[in-house]
């Protein structure tokens, strides 16, 4: 049989084809939101909360449970002590209730097609990885020495390292940091750190930089002229650092120059290394000039009270050709210092800085230590209780005594500093001034306080005479109690936790009870106390300052002469308070003098294509220093703090040095067409320091460059 639908009535035909339709629509929403649980749990699930009421997590997937035929996968332990929610009453979907129970926790849901919803930790966020490569000039070579700083959340020097001898470095990113590939002579390039693992480097030669000025010993030289090893700091690595030395800011900016910085006392200077250990017994640490004037040994950058904010230039010598034209004196290398200046015909400018700095230490060198149950155990495991030392044990552990010396011993860091700078001249004058302040209190209970004040004037007396004055000025106190009680360090090693530190009273104890090797008592002294009972005080004062004559005769030649001193009083007081041992008094005062005078020649004439720059020169160094130290002990009272209140004749120790050296210095730099370089340095010392029989030592270099 067959129907034919065309011949039916309009109204019958109408009614047939809406209920297709409607059929069609219902199976279409049916196909859709079976394939889509989410989309449906999330938006159509609605959870009936009766009361007002304040439910655990976990008492949350039950309910949702209850009211759902969903069920949970997830680890009990996870949430036993996640905070309880507090639900209002009415209605809520079930997503925004779980997203509420969630979002104290590292967890988050996943629903599954069998109306499963799997808990699960969130994947961690942005964590360091490894990222390797080769550093390279234009032509393939490897670049070893290569500086590659990581910038992260405005931190321009948050890690840094360099590359090997083959060009080669690894270094720890994060996704968005920028890493910073930085070389003498080649520009600097930056990439953004997003999915790569290897990044190689072709590094491209800056042509600017290669008129570059660079100040070299007894001068100034263009870097495409010069013959030794010279590196030219960035000033700007200075300006975004956190330190009292500025010599703790060339950490990791100079290859080949080691730099540590001493943790415990900020009037410290560090530890400069430049030309490795040419000495057993002798100093390693190089030659500091500033403006001209070498500061005396042993006080190197530290005692020049010289804010980080006034300098110009840095200037590193590293080889022989470029620092024997210092001699004797400049075995180690030599680090070259060039101060902020006023200039002529400029308006009065004033630069204000300050800056705030926290420091934590890491104490995770402590995390292994046993705790006081532990190390108990551990005693009597090795039989130290055996002998009738039971009692003591069981007294051990009833004390409830767990000390954690580290947190009594080490603390956190504040160090602030502010300084003012004031510039500007005339038409035939400039000035420079400056006065800073420093305050540190770091992680061993000690206070650190500076005080520096900076003068510079020139002077064009007329076409050919300019004179330049130089002064400075500086005052540290410092309370330097990092090794009073001991090394901190070491206490949070080899102290017991379960020694009793604190009395009935919350006091701290004179002593402490220690093993004293068969099980019975002993007793040492509480480094916390020794702390507490000592005064520790040491004042320095600097002052230093230098003219330098300049006269030009002729348009190529120019004569100079520069006298320069530096005054250095250094006093420390340190009293143990009777209450300790009978009371020790250790006085120290000592006086550190320099002076130098040096009479230069300089000839800078071009010929066609051939430039010549001759130096000859004279030079004067005069050092001497004082030292006397008292030590007293026993005393009757605190009120009197002086050698002559002792209980016994104090011991009296001092020293005197005086050395001089006298010093002849040329140097002839030849270049040709900019491309061939030559030079040729001669000194010859003569030193007190040196023996009787060879009063005079000579010392020469070549060196030569052919700029490609």
């Amino acid at each position: 049989m067959e129907i034919n639908f065309s011949r039916a009535p309009i109204s019958i035909r109408k009614r047939l084809f809406i209920w297709i339709m409607r059929l069609f629509i219902l199976l279409c929403c049916t196909f859709t939101f079976g394939l889509n649980p989410v989309t449906g749990f999330s938006q159509n699930i609605k959870i009936n909360i009766d009361q007002d009421q304040e439910l655990s997590v976990i008492d949350i997937f039950e309910l949702i449970k209850k009211e759902t035929d969903y069920r949970f996968v997830y680890r009990t332990e996870s949430f036993k002590n996640a905070p309880s929610v507090k639900l209002n009453k009415g209605i809520i979907t079930a997503h925004d209730l779980l997203s509420r129970c969630l979002s104290s926790s590292n967890y988050l849901y996943e629903l599954t097609e069998d109306k499963t919803i799997i808990l699960k930790e969130k994947p961690p966020v942005n964590q360091n990885r490894t990222i390797s490569g080769k550093v390279t000039d234009e032509s393939g070579v490897p670049l070893p020495g290569v500086t590659i700083l990581v910038q992260r959340n405005g931190n321009n020097n948050f890690r840094g390292t360099t590359t090997d001898f083959d060009g080669g470095y690894e270094i720890a990113v994060q996704k968005d940091d920028i890493v910073k590939f930085s070389y003498v002579g080649f520009l600097t390039q930056r990439i953004t750190i997003d999915n790569q693992t290897t990044i190689n480097i072709t590094m491209k030669v800056d042509a600017a930089k290669l008129n570059e000025v660079v100040v070299v010993a007894y001068g100034s030289e263009s870097r495409e002229k010069l013959t030794g090893a010279v590196n030219k700091v960035d000033i700007g690595v200075l300006q975004n650092t956190q330190n009292v030395s500025f010599a703790d800011a060339l950490i990791g900016v100079v290859p080949g120059l080691l730099v540590q910085e001493s943790f415990n006392n900020p009037d410290s200077s560090p530890s400069i290394l430049l030309r490795g250990f040419g000495s057993i017994s002798s100093d390693t640490e190089p030659l500091i000039v500033i403006d001209g004037v070498q500061m005396p040994p042993g006080l190197g950058l530290g005692g020049a009270a010289l804010n980080v904010n006034d300098i110009e230039a840095i200037s590193v010598l590293k080889d022989a050709a470029s620092t024997s034209i210092y001699g004797s004196r400049g075995s180690n290398g030599v680090i070259l210092v060039t101060t902020k200046r006023g200039a002529k015909n400029s308006k009065l400018q004033v630069v204000v800085n300050s800056r705030l700095g926290f420091n934590n230490p890491d104490t995770s060198f402590t995390d292994d230590l046993m705790n006081a149950s532990q190390k108990l155990d551990y005693e009597e495991s090795l039989g130290v209780y055996d002998r009738e030392g039971q009692a003591l044990l069981d007294e051990r552990r009833n004390s409830g005594n767990d000390i954690n010396w580290t947190d009594l011993l080490i603390g956190n860091e504040v160090s602030q500093n502010h300084d003012i700078a004031i510039s500007g001249g005339g038409k035939n004058s400039s000035y420079y001034s400056s006065i800073s302040y420093s305050n540190v209190d770091n992680i061993f209970g000690s206070e650190y306080e500076r005080y520096t004040a900076t003068m510079r004037a020139d002077f064009e007396l007329n076409k050919k005479l300019k004179l330049a004055l130089s002064g400075n000025f500086g005052n540290v106190n410092n309370q330097d109690r990092r090794t009073v009680g001991g090394n901190p360090f070491s206490n949070a090693f080899l102290l017991n936790p379960w020694e009793q530190v604190f009395d009935d009273s919350g006091n701290l104890t004179r002593t402490i009870a220690v093993l004293d090797g068969s099980g019975g008592r002993g007793e040492q002294l509480n480094p916390l106390f020794v702390r507490d009972n000592t005064s520790t005080r040491s004042i320095r004062k600097n002052i230093g300052g230098s003219v330098n004559l300049i006269y030009k005769p002729l348009e190529w030649l120019t004569l100079n002469g520069i006298l320069g001193a530096n005054y250095n009083t250094f006093r420390n007081t340190n009293f143990e308070n009777t209450i300790v041992q009978g009371g020790t008094l250790t006085l120290t005062n000592s006086d550190d003098n320099n002076y130098t005078a040096t009479l230069m020649a300089t000839v800078d004439k071009t010929f066609n294509q051939h430039n010549f720059n001759l130096v000859l020169g004279n030079e004067f160094n005069e050092n001497e220093s004082f030292s006397t130290t008292g030590i007293g002990i026993g005393f009757q009272s605190d009120a009197v703090q002086t050698l002559s209140a002792a209980g016994s004749p104090p011991r009296i120790l001092d020293s005197e040095s005086h050395a001089g050296s006298l010093s002849y210095f040329s140097r002839l730099n030849y270049s040709f067409n900019n491309t061939y370089n030559l030079s040729l340095s001669y000194r010859r010392d003569g030193s007190s320091r040196f023996g009787d029989n060879n009063k005079y030592a000579n010392f020469w270099a070549i060196g030569a460059s052919w700029n490609i």
